[in-house]
C-alpha cells in the first residue's frame, strides 16, 4: 500500500506534473541536492510506486498526470493523506507438478 503525504516528494511531482508532461531529468531538477545520484534511485523509485497506483503514466520519455493523479492532487493540496492500494499483487505463482 502506498501512502502519500502533503508537501512530501511525491505531492511535489504531482505538482509539477499538472503544470504540463516532464522529463525524469527535469523532475530531478525539483529537488535541490548536491548529489544528484543518491537523489535518482529515491526518484526512480517514488514515480514507480506512482506508475502502479496509476496516478503518473510514461511514454514518449515523458510523464504525465493521470486523472486519478489530479484527483489525488486535489486531497493532497486540500491537506488530507492518500493512501492506495497497489494494483500489482505481490504474490507469486507457480504452477504445479506432478509428483514422480
Amino acid at each position: 500500500m502506498s501512502t502519500y503525504k502533503p508537501n512530501k516528494r511525491a505531492h511535489r511531482i504531482l505538482q509539477r506534473l499538472d503544470l504540463g508532461a516532464d522529463t525524469f531529468a527535469g523532475l530531478l531538477d525539483l529537488f535541490a541536492f548536491d548529489n544528484r545520484a543518491e537523489v535518482r534511485p529515491k526518484l526512480h523509485a517514488i514515480l514507480t510506486a506512482l506508475r502502479t497506483d496509476g496516478f503518473v503514466d510514461h511514454g514518449f520519455g515523458a510523464y504525465r498526470i493521470t486523472e486519478a493523479g489530479r484527483t489525488s492532487l486535489a486531497l493532497l493540496d486540500a491537506g488530507e493523506i492518500v493512501r492506495e492500494a497497489n494494483a500489482t499483487p505481490t504474490v507469486r505463482i507457480f504452477a504445479r507438478r506432478e509428483a514422480a
